[in-house]
Formats: C-alpha cells, structure tokens, sequence
C-alpha cells in the first residue's frame, strides 16, 4: 500500500468528509480545540487501522467501506447531532416508545393552557395597577402655606417613578409596589400638613 503524503491525506479526508454528509464525524485534526483535535486523531487512527486490516489503500471510498462495516461497534466519534441515521435508528429501536394516551396529552394542553391564560390575566392587571400608579405619582401636587412646591413635587414624582422602574426590572408585583407608593406619597402629604400647623 502507497504511503500518503501530507497533502494527499488532507485532500482523502476532505472527500471522506463531503460523501459523509449528513453524518459529521471528528475529523478536524488542525483544529484549535484540544478536545476535537484529539477526537479527530483519534477518528483517523481508527479508519487508517481498519482499512489496513481490511488490506485497503486510505482512500475517501475505503473509508466510507470501513465505516459502514464499524458502524455499529462503537468506535468512532460522532459530532453531536450529526450520527447517521441508520445508527440513530440502531440505538433507538430497542428502547420502549413512549406514548401518551389521548387524555393525558389533552390535560397536559389544557395545564399549558391555564398557565397561558392565567400569566396574560396577570400581565393585563400589572399593566392596569402601573397605569394607575403612574397616574397617582403624576397627580401628587404639595401645597405648602397656599403655593404648589415644584421643587418637593418634581424630586417626589422623579424618585418614585425611578423606584417603579427599578422594582419592575427586580420583577417585584405591582400590588406590592402600588401599596408602598401609596403609603409613601400618604407619607409626604402627612408631612407637608404637619409644617402647615408649625
């Protein structure tokens, strides 16, 4: 048997490679990848002693030969995903298929269906109670001794709308959120009265 140049093994390996499609196997031996350099040398190794044992030149076809013959013994190293599909069919066929009974699929839709339904309700209410805080942090208006303070209202409404925010990204509830707005702007009026009466 001739001995393979370099250039010669790339050019085998590169045709081996284009008649196995679908199919990938490791073969990339100048890879970066430690792991798929190995893989692939490994690969190589394999088909080079089988098609010696089968008294066979390293050629594209022998190796497509040889590999049909080793398929099934487990010696080559397959790209995930990318297994022939008789070999896939192989290792599948003795293991039990798995069939749902028309009832079981039908409650498994209808769950994914409640959880659907019942997550857009959420979402619809959060929405609602976000309006209507924004409409509540929008509306606070401090009147102190007869004259609208700007400057309390514009740095209350600023740090509350930046508190919605943030809670939101947090993925706090918007019920939760509302209340302590709530509570805080109740806060802020209670405050403004008690330096009324001073």
């Amino acid at each position: 048997m001739a001995v393979l140049t370099q250039e010669q093994a790339k050019k085998v390996v590169a045709e081996f490679e284009r008649q196995l499609l679908p199919a990938k196997l490791y073969l990339d031996y100048s890879s970066n990848d430690p792991e798929t350099k190995q893989k692939a040398s490994q690969n190589l190794k394999m088909l080079a002693a089988e098609a010696a044992k089968r008294n066979l030149e390293e050629s594209a076809a022998n190796f497509i030969a040889v590999t049909n013959e080793i398929l099934f013994q487990d010696k080559l190293l397959w790209q995930p995903g990318f297994k022939p599909a008789k070999l896939v069919l192989y290792e599948t066929k003795d293991k039990p298929e798995v069939q749902k009974s028309a009832q079981q699929s039908e409650a498994d839709i209808c769950a994914r269906l409640k959880i659907a339904a019942d997550r857009d309700a959420q979402v619809a209410k959060d929405a609602s109670t976000e309006k209507a805080m924004r409409s509540l942090i929008g509306s606070f208006l401090p009147v102190f001794r007869g004259r609208i303070d700007y400057t309390a209202q514009d740095k209350v409404q600023t740090s509350l709308l930046a508190y919605l925010e943030k809670e939101k990204k947090r993925g706090a509830s918007m019920s939760s959120i509302k209340e302590k707005v709530e509570q805080y702007i109740a806060k802020q009026y209670e405050e403004i009265e008690k330096k009324e009466q001073s």
